[in-house]
């Protein structure tokens, strides 16, 4: 599916497809870590796991702490991506007058697929908690990230993109009226053209502060849903601490905002 989606952008439709849809390529690679974890956590469903010679507890910490490899690996993907695409001088973005073919994603964005599959690892975990069976969990599994990635356009509007697990840049921001001259706007901008979806010239604005604030959310949820997944008093105490943290990055997004 990756590769199909990785074809798909390489013929892209308008300028900035590439650079706004990248973040979606990493959607079939988190369902499969997320069904993988579920698949194994639901193995303590079996009548014969109350026979282990460890606790359901240090199994599911075990379990996630197995999840980290798939971490490593898409670390290890996104870094020597980012090289090449710094090598190859970058991506296209804008429209006439104002556009460059040179820019690059942000530090925050790389880490963004990176600390989503640490939350594909605890949401697979806490899934099986919830859902009782692999049909069932796998199906949840797969609208969500169905949503959230292959979809990531319809989740990030204006307040939705705080709150979206794939968080998808630019930003377009209202420049002037579609019968401004786009001449008299400031050289530095970058700029998207009045046509079919919007009919006003807008400032394309990429955020770091926006993305790394949208990666402690994430990371605030990857905690939320480890300590669903490990309950007990340790699993409250985690799933309060990823609450909190989820809710500054939400706020904090909001404040730094384009």
């Amino acid at each position: 599916m990756t590769a199909l989606l990785v074809r798909a952008i390489r013929q892209p439709d308008w300028s900035g497809a590439v650079y706004g849809s990248a973040q979606m390529l990493s959607g079939p690679f988190l369902m499969a870590v997320s069904a993988l974890m579920a698949m194994a956590c639901l193995r303590d469903r079996s009548p014969i796991a109350e026979d282990a010679p460890v606790s359901p507890r240090h199994r599911t910490v075990a379990r996630l702490l197995a999840g980290v490899p798939f971490v490593v690996v898409m670390a290890a993907v996104v870094a020597p991506v980012a090289i090449w695409l710094r090598r190859a001088g970058g991506l296209d973005l804008g429209d006439e007058p104002g556009r460059t073919l040179h820019a690059h994603f942000t530090v925050p964005e790389l880490l963004q697929p990176v600390v989503l599959t640490a939350l594909a690892v605890a949401l697979g975990a806490a899934v099986a908690r919830v859902v009782r069976n692999r049909l069932g969990a796998v199906t949840v599994l797969f609208v969500l990230w169905f949503m959230s990635s292959l979809m990531y356009w319809a989740l990030n509007g204006p307040t939705g993109r705080f709150f979206a697990l794939v968080q998808s840049q630019p930003i377009t921001a209202r420049a002037g009226s579609m019968y401004d001259d786009p001449t008299t706007f400031p050289s530095s901008w970058l700029l998207s053209a009045p046509g079919q979806y919007q009919d006003f010239w807008g400032r394309i604005v990429v955020s770091p502060s926006l993305a790394a604030w949208h990666d402690v959310y994430l990371v605030g949820l990857a905690a939320l849903f480890a300590g669903i997944a490990l309950r007990g008093r340790s699993g409250r105490m985690l799933m309060a601490a990823g609450l909190l943290v989820a809710v500054i990055g939400v706020v904090l997004q909001k404040a730094v905002h384009p």
